[in-house]
């Protein structure tokens, strides 16, 4: 059974073909231990680097965070992970459909990656999206779950961007809704 921090990175380098204003996506989750431990403290860190130690910022990797611009011109990050790769339709344009591995994240993995990252000030928010796993309001009910977790148990007040999935149901959408500060369809 694949960890957190594998699922983040096949989920990571997936999100990065789902655009919507933003301008580069950047890997942090290939370095994750999979206690969800991030970067080393460059200050108490060795100053020589192995070939295998890749942990410097600004690698141009897979994906997992993704700089956007606000209205005002200020550069934010986001959180930018797929919920799920594995999708029930054959879209020709969509990446997901030649992903080899298929993977989901549960609504509390989901959560327990952004927070980390959100906490260590690595993320302002989050691009949440996803392929359709059996139907649209099914998978879509499980990305609303995530957020509910964020708002209502973690009191999270900051920026979520979320997809619609093609054909929800209005009312799933609506719900959505009530606790996103975007929404676009995919």
């Amino acid at each position: 059974m694949p960890t957190i921090v594998e699922k983040i990175r096949v989920l990571g380098a997936a999100g990065k073909y789902d655009i919507c204003a933003s301008s580069s996506c950047y890997s942090y989750a290939n370095n994750w231990s999979t206690n969800l431990q991030c970067y080393p403290n460059p200050q108490t860190q060795s100053k020589e680097k192995s070939k295998k130690d890749n942990l410097y910022f600004g690698s141009m990797l897979s994906g997992g965070i993704c700089h956007s611009f606000t209205p005002d011109g200020r550069c934010v990050s986001l959180f930018k992970v797929l919920f799920s790769n594995a999708c029930s339709y054959n879209c020709k344009y969509c990446f997901n459909k030649i992903s080899k591995k298929k993977m989901s994240l549960t609504p509390h993995e989901y959560v327990k990656a952004f927070m980390h990252l959100y906490l260590g000030n690595y993320v302002e928010g989050m691009f949440l999206s996803s392929g359709i796993t059996k139907n649209s309001d099914e998978t879509m009910e499980k990305m609303l779950e995530a957020v509910k977790i964020l708002r209502n148990q973690y009191k999270y007040r900051g920026y979520i961007h979320f997809k619609c999935l093609p054909g929800a149901s209005k009312d799933i959408i609506k719900e959505a809704a009530q606790y996103v500060d975007r929404m676009s369809v995919n």
